[in-house]
């Protein structure tokens, strides 16, 4: 059971857009690309490839939000090509996909405080540590896991 103290999209984001009446989840879908608008210099949707036809698909909205952790974002990006931006969105300097860190899988911290052992203390996080194994590439570059 979550309670929302650690967050997560599904303690937070999801059911607050939900509640709007305006979301429409879609799963087994992969993002490949954000679709930049040259006219209005924006983001005005995103490609996406469906893991189970792996057709590719179209969705427009005013707002575009990437969420897709460290080395996920940096791959839609410098897959989002364009005139205006040739080697991937929002990569003018070159610097993008460099220097980047994610979650370690060794790393962490404990403490113990006299008095509270008998509190719950795990389990309540949305997941544990995201470590990409860097095979199974599909389509495009796409990591199928």
């Amino acid at each position: 059971m979550s309670f929302g103290a650690y967050f997560s999209s599904n303690s937070a984001t999801i059911p607050a857009a939900l509640a709007t009446g305006n979301l429409t989840l879609r799963p087994f879908s992969i993002v490949s690309e954000i679709i930049y608008d040259e006219a209005t210099q924006k983001a005005k949707g995103v490609r996406i490839i469906d893991a189970l036809t792996m057709k590719d698909y179209e969705f427009f909205a005013k707002i575009v939000f990437v969420n897709a952790s460290t080395i996920g974002t940096t791959s839609i990006l410098l897959n989002s090509r364009s005139g205006r931006y040739p080697d991937g969105l929002g990569n003018d300097s070159g610097v993008l996909g460099h220097n980047l860190m994610d979650h370690h899988s060794a790393a962490g911290a404990s403490g113990h405080h006299e008095g509270f052992g008998d509190m719950y203390y795990k389990g309540r996080r949305p997941c544990g540590f995201l470590i990409p194994r860097y095979r199974n590439i599909g389509r495009r570059g796409t990591m199928i896991l």
